[in-house]
């Protein structure tokens, strides 16, 4: 029986029922799940806009978007996306976005235009100036767009021109990434996970005082325009070809990790990676645009090597890095790590690395929104999956080494303290010495 029939099966007994997606207590029992690697972002942009217009088509079901991202900018690309949202919501579909409170780019007239064509967005752990550093440091770091709780993309990409670059984004962020698009019962899972995170105190909608009629036009003239780039980007990629087919994997084989947003210090995502290191017997591959293992990672790491598990991990040259701080504590981060004998490569293609993901044993893949790093250890929520299929992993783990890297030595590095003293001018390096200090106090911040 194929997947979309056993699926649409479950949801039609639950509508009939009349209870929400979210009320159900066991995942529907498909066989296989569908799933398809976007690894380039023709393929990405082209599964985003197709996967919207089948939103609400699923027998049985009202139709529903459930989307969050940590990054959604209102340029040529998150304007299409918006576009899209606003043309399923005029056909009946329920548009649900969660962002990030300090990462979102609409402006007060979109936000308000959106609400008034039926799409909906809340803002996860709204700054508090009761609590500061809390809810400051506790980011939204997933990236998922649901449909109908029965197919998912979930990626590395933010909804930004710079994730489909080079046609639209700064060639200075030029992020090279990865996408992949799931479904079964994995977007089930994930569908509950929004409900429950959309009916929480964790989000809430931003507070604009009264929905004046002259911000409302203002946001309708610009998604006018956005709605006619979208028109013509409809027109180009319908003659894209996907470079990899959907493969169908069973679904005991594919798991969603989720972090659970009431606890972050509970089982959740970094503690899957960690195991997954941890219990390697082959080799481990993986790739991460931010290399600041924390320790007990650090330490996998190299007991891994001392049991003779190659690691070879890809990230981005200190000079590439688009986070000050994480430049400042990169030196002193893979001085120890070559100290376990860890295999790192530095990525030297145009642009930024911001991939994630791990290869373990050459099948078991991991696909996620986490960086090797404490943020997304201790304070960012997280998600990914994990799927173990051969084939899949062969293709990610092919793309990883077919990357243009260079092999990072010692004697390519020195300590930040080393990198700070030669800045030139007293003021200069007084200011270098500084931030070096500071890194060390955010360490699991970074």
């Amino acid at each position: 029986m194929k997947t979309g029939v056993l699926i649409a099966t479950f949801l039609i007994v639950w509508s009939t029922l009349g209870l929400p997606l979210s009320a159900a207590q066991a995942a529907p029992a498909t066989v296989l799940e569908q799933v398809r690697l976007l690894e380039n972002d023709f393929d990405a942009e082209k599964a985003h806009i197709e996967m919207i217009d089948r939103a609400g088509t699923t027998p049985g079901l009202p139709g529903k978007i459930r989307a969050g991202y940590f990054i959604f900018e209102s340029d040529i690309i998150g304007g299409q996306r918006l576009a899209a949202y606003i043309r399923a919501a005029r056909r009946g579909v329920n548009v649900q976005l969660i962002l990030d409170d300090y990462m979102y780019h609409l402006s007060e007239a979109l936000v308000n235009y959106l609400e008034t064509q039926g799409v909906h967005v809340v803002v996860y752990n709204q700054f508090d100036a009761f609590r500061p550093i809390e809810s400051k440091t506790q980011r939204f770091h997933l990236k998922y767009e649901n449909i109908d709780g029965v197919e998912m993309i979930t990626e590395g990409r933010n909804v930004s021109a710079n994730y489909y670059a080079p046609r639209h984004g700064d060639p200075k962020y030029d992020f090279t990434d990865r996408s992949v698009w799931i479904k079964g019962h994995v977007a089930w899972e994930n569908a509950q996970f929004h409900d429950e995170l959309w009916a929480s105190e964790y989000v809430a909608k931003k507070d604009y005082g009264n929905k004046l009629p002259v911000l409302i036009e203002r946001g309708k003239r610009l998604m006018d325009q956005y709605e006619d780039i979208l028109k013509g980007t409809r027109e180009h990629l319908s003659h894209v070809q996907y470079e990899y087919p959907i493969m169908e994997i069973e679904a005991s084989k594919i798991q969603l990790m989720t972090d659970n947003f009431h606890d972050k210090s509970s089982f959740g995502v970094y503690d899957q990676i960690l195991r997954g290191i941890e219990t390697a017997q082959t080799r481990i591959t993986g790739e991460t645009p931010y290399l600041l293992a924390p320790d007990k990672m650090d330490k996998a790491f190299s007991d891994a090597v001392k049991r003779n598990v190659p690691v070879k991990l890809t990230t981005n040259s200190r000079d590439a890095m688009d986070e000050e701080y994480v430049a400042i504590a990169y030196n002193d981060q893979m001085n120890h790590l070559l100290e376990g004998k860890v295999g790192i490569e530095v990525f030297m293609e145009k642009g930024t690395l911001h991939a994630k993901a791990m290869v373990f044993d050459g099948h078991v893949t991991y696909l996620m929104t986490a960086n090797l790093n404490g943020r997304s250890a201790h304070t960012d929520l997280e998600m990914g999956v994990i799927i173990d299929h051969r084939e899949l992993a062969d293709i990610v783990e092919a793309n990883i080494r077919k990357r243009d890297t260079a092999k990072l030595t010692t004697e390519l590095l020195h300590t930040s303290r080393e990198y700070a003293l030669r800045v030139k001018g007293f003021w200069n390096k007084c200011e270098a010495l500084l931030k070096v200090q500071a890194a060390k106090l955010l360490e699991d911040q970074l």
